[in-house]
């Protein structure tokens, strides 16, 4: 499928990244957070087709929908709390 307008910059950086790192004690945080990112656009990019393939044409974009609106929502929840008071 191809996309013109959707870039793989971010899953190329992240692998270029994971690729590139030395190693070591310092870098153990942030290889982790760059296979968990690569990780979750493999497991998102599965379940998009997955949910186009058995359940329909819709789905992912509910799905997606959904998603979108759970995090709005913990944002706003997370932005009236009183910690983050103290960012304002």
């Amino acid at each position: 499928m191809r996309l013109p307008d959707v870039s793989t910059n971010v899953l190329t950086t992240s692998l270029t990244g994971l690729a590139g790192d030395p190693g070591g004690p310092a870098t153990r945080g942030v290889r982790l957070r760059r296979g968990a990112a690569v990780a979750a656009m493999v497991l998102g990019a599965c379940a998009g087709g997955a949910l186009l393939r058995w359940v329909g044409h819709p789905a992912p974009l509910w799905a997606a929908a959904a998603l979108l609106l759970g995090s709005a929502a913990t944002a706003f929840a997370a932005a009236r709390s009183p910690p983050a008071a103290a960012w304002r």
